[in-house]
């Protein structure tokens, strides 16, 4: 199969992927298992300027309200890979064109991609399948989850309430001094949502690259572009993305970035109700 079918994926499939980090480190048995489920694909080795123009493409083939109602899905069906494109679609909100800017530790000063860096779609695929983020803002996984992104059917959610729940949990139950991680229990108590720890760390993070979870010295990502390799951290002991890494209880959710995306949805613009 190719990556990003609208089924579901298997049991199966999830498991090897989850198994799967490096192709030089990957056992012979596990290759053989991703190859049988149709998940071993070659390692690509494009370089800064070529990716960048397969990134943009992709970007511009993409659509906000394709998007925007994967993500819903995403949160409704528990689907990580449905959830992963609102956090690619808004790094490529602001995300500029540049020429490879080496940076001492080797890496594009801009974007943060390594000269040698190589494009590995099975593992590309686990990360989408399980995290559902972009993890690190890296050009290849941005690229990976757009094309992904842009091979699915666009259906319109049929229920948004897993994800008002959500919302309404960040924004009206969260006390003023909470952080990601004090909230990570109760967000994984929310009906109808079902994802492990690492998940609803991931969703928040996507959040906060939509702009949803943000301070006003911490813009989202889809307002204001930032290199998140390079950005500091709310402490040295902290693993959070840039901008939920600053976010508490008492700045809810934003409420410009929530029209932005859910405007459409009368009834995830009325989380911010009392």
């Amino acid at each position: 199969m190719q990556p990003g079918t609208d089924a579901p994926i298997s049991k199966a499939a999830l498991r090897a992927l989850q198994q799967y980090s490096d192709r030089d480190d990957a056992t012979p048995d596990l290759l053989a298992t991703l190859e049988e489920l149709g998940l071993l694909w070659p390692v690509e080795t494009p370089d800064h300027a070529t990716l960048q123009a397969r990134m943009f493409n992709a970007y511009a083939q993409a659509s906000q309200s394709h998007v925007v109602d994967n993500f819903i899905l995403g949160v409704e069906e528990n689907r990580p890979e449905l959830r992963a494109g609102l956090s690619a679609y808004s790094f490529m909100q602001h995300f500029p064109r540049h020429e490879e800017a080496p940076h001492p530790s080797h890496a594009c000063r801009v974007c943060g991609r390594q000269s040698n860096d190589t494009f590995d779609p099975t593992w590309l695929s686990a990360v989408t399948y399980t995290a559902g983020a972009v993890i690190g803002g890296g050009m290849d996984l941005i690229t990976f989850v757009l094309e992904h992104q842009n091979r699915t059917a666009h259906r319109r959610p049929a229920s948004t309430s897993t994800l008002v729940a959500l919302l309404r949990l960040l924004h009206h139950d969260a006390a003023p001094g909470d952080t990601p991680a004090r909230v990570l229990k109760r967000v994984r108590s929310v009906p109808g949502l079902k994802v492990t720890v690492e998940q609803a760390g991931h969703l928040l993070e996507v959040l906060g690259h939509a702009g949803l979870l943000r301070t006003p010295e911490h813009p989202g990502l889809a307002q204001c572009f930032v290199n998140v390799g390079l950005v500091p951290s709310r402490s040295h002991s902290s693993d959070w993305s840039y901008p939920v890494d600053f976010w508490t209880g008492r700045h809810g959710v934003d409420a410009a970035a929530l029209k932005q995306w859910f405007g459409d949805y009368p009834e995830v613009m009325g989380v911010l109700e009392p």
